[in-house]
C-alpha cells in the first residue's frame, strides 16, 4: 500500500497515538501481547481499553 497524505494521522505524542490506535483497534476483552518490561503509558491505554495484557519474555536477542 502506498502512503497517501489523507491517510496520515498526526499525534501529539506516543501516548496520544497509542490511545487513538486503542479506541479503533481494540474491543473490550481482547488479548494485547507486550512485551516485559513494558511501557507503563501504553499498559495504561489497555487498561482503560479494557483488554487483558498478556506479558511476553524478551531475551538479548529480542
Amino acid at each position: 500500500m502506498a502512503f497517501k497524505r489523507e491517510n496520515a494521522l498526526v499525534t501529539t505524542g506516543s501516548q496520544n497515538g497509542l490511545d487513538t490506535l486503542a479506541r479503533v483497534m481494540v474491543d473490550l476483552g481482547d488479548v494485547i501481547l507486550a512485551e516485559a518490561p513494558s511501557y507503563s503509558g501504553a499498559l495504561a491505554v489497555f487498561a482503560g481499553a479494557q483488554a487483558e495484557v498478556v506479558h511476553v519474555a524478551i531475551d538479548h536477542e529480542g
